[in-house]
């Protein structure tokens, strides 16, 4: 299972990659979906050492210009 823990100034857009979404929806989950959108929880399918993801983030509009924001991506190995 990946989880992505964000702060207000970003949204999930989606993830591309060996995953299916967890419809995990909230006010972090952005309007516009990238691949597997509409959830910040994705259930890791044939995931190997060689495996690639890639997270899409939308900056709100509240960010002003020079803001930083942080994402926290954890993996839960095994976990359903």
């Amino acid at each position: 299972m990946l989880y992505c823990c964000i702060v207000v100034l970003l949204q999930v857009s989606g993830l591309l990659g060996p995953a299916a979404r967890l419809e995990k929806k909230g006010p972090q989950v952005a309007d516009q979906e990238v691949g597997q959108g509409g959830t910040t929880q994705w259930r890791m399918c044939g995931v190997d050492y060689d495996s690639t993801v890639a997270l899409f983030f939308e900056i709100t509009a509240t960010a002003d210009k020079g803001s930083e924001a942080t994402a926290q991506v954890r993996a839960c190995p095994g976990s359903h």
